[in-house]
């Protein structure tokens, strides 16, 4: 599960003075990463990186509001779990 723009700050898992109770538990629950580093701060280039393994350079992934089909997406992280007998959901607001 991949989330986007999510403060931590906003999460009682983190010390925050709110209600979190769904995900304090899911992250209970998982490996949490404290600090990462994104090669393009912009949301679809990162998500590309993410599940390519590839930097945009070369994904030729760059903006957010580009076309996919541009973009060099030969293997990706959903479509080897596919192959694996996986299911994959996407889904954004």
């Amino acid at each position: 599960i991949g989330v986007d723009s999510l403060r931590p700050d906003y999460l009682s898992y983190f010390s925050a003075d709110l209600s979190t109770p769904f995900f304090d538990q899911f992250l209970n629950q998982s490996t949490v990463f404290t600090e990462a580093i994104t090669p393009l701060a912009r949301t679809f280039p990162s998500w590309v990186t993410i599940l390519t393994g590839e930097y945009p350079r070369e994904s030729g992934v760059r903006s957010n509001l580009m076309k996919v089909e541009a973009a060099t997406l030969a293997r990706t992280l959903p479509a080897i779990f596919r192959q694996h007998g996986y299911q994959t959901i996407y889904a954004t607001d």
